[in-house]
């Protein structure tokens, strides 16, 4: 038993497929099937359950599962401390961020990952979420953190914060008595203000939308714009509706500035991701800032 045989077989777990695992770990579907084959005939067991549907772990999977858990945290934690000392991580860390990360994430993780490693400078680049993956995949940024996931990028995905999208409007007559809830009638009526192409926010919200049998073309857009604070602003000064990430209004919330909505009765839920290049070194400053981050928000990872 060995750390890849258990990092294979954690990752199928994870993704509840064989191929999907394999695109993670930046190897062939055969190398991991190999890894799980090994890892049962040293074990003497079967550890999956394979349906043409789903994988799932065996009973004696499961328990195998945690000490697997387990034993990767553990490696992961050795070294982290084994690092905090060495000088190699001085230097800098290119980060692209799209908006909401950018200015509600990145300004806390920053200074509490400086005051552990105060010899790391940042460069950051505040693009939208599109845009951001493309510079990891490209190499122009070591990290990014978005506000959707893009495939078929080279890029590995990891769900670090849970975020809610919602509909704000001004603070009018008109809305307050919606009680919370958006009519979904009304939303195609109102006047709606767009984030541009490329946004996390946008394609979240649209693809939100469409499984509820809502199309975005649909909406009454009346302007795009590339930022959330012009976004706001445009909405309190009554040039339409807009959706928008629950972390961005929360002064507007308190002021009285803006009204919040849920779409009928249903929150419109999503992930903010940290993304980082397949294949990267484990040894690096840009990785040591990604296990960072992920344990700052108390995110498990295979």
């Amino acid at each position: 038993m060995d750390i890849k045989q258990l990092e294979a077989f954690c990752m199928v777990v994870r993704q509840g497929s064989f191929s999907k695992a394999a695109r993670v770990l930046g190897v062939s579907q055969p190398t991991v099937s190999a890894h799980i084959s090994t890892l049962e005939k040293e074990l003497g067991c079967e550890l999956l359950i394979r349906t043409s549907k789903s994988i799932l772990p065996t009973d004696k999977g499961a328990t195998l599962l945690g000490y697997a858990q387990g034993i990767m945290s553990l490696r992961q934690k050795a070294l982290e401390e084994l690092s905090r000392e060495d000088s190699r991580y001085t230097g800098s860390i290119t980060i692209a961020a799209s908006s909401v990360p950018a200015q509600y994430c990145l300004p806390e993780l920053l200074s509490e990952f400086s005051r552990e490693y105060p010899g790391v400078s940042y460069q950051l680049h505040n693009t939208n979420s599109l845009q951001a993956v493309e510079e990891v995949r490209r190499g122009k940024a070591d990290i990014a953190l978005t506000g959707a996931r893009v495939e078929n990028t080279n890029c590995e995905f990891t769900s670090f914060l849970k975020d809610e999208l919602v509909i704000i409007t001004a603070n009018s007559e008109h809305f307050r008595g919606f009680n919370g809830n958006f009519p979904r009638e009304l939303l195609k009526k109102e006047p709606f203000i767009a984030r541009e192409l490329g946004s996390g926010t946008r394609m979240e919200y649209e693809q939100l939308l469409r499984s509820e049998g809502i199309e975005p073309g649909e909406l009454n857009t009346v302007a795009e714009m590339n930022y959330s604070e012009a976004v706001k602003k445009s909405v309190a000064g009554g040039l339409g509706i807009a959706i928008i990430s629950i972390h961005a209004i929360s002064d507007e919330l308190s002021s009285g500035r803006l009204l919040c909505f849920n779409l009928g009765d249903k929150a419109m839920q999503r992930d903010l991701y940290l993304v980082i290049r397949r294949n990267r070194s484990e040894m690096s400053t840009a990785a040591l800032f990604s296990s960072f981050v992920l344990r700052h928000y108390s995110v498990e990872k295979d």
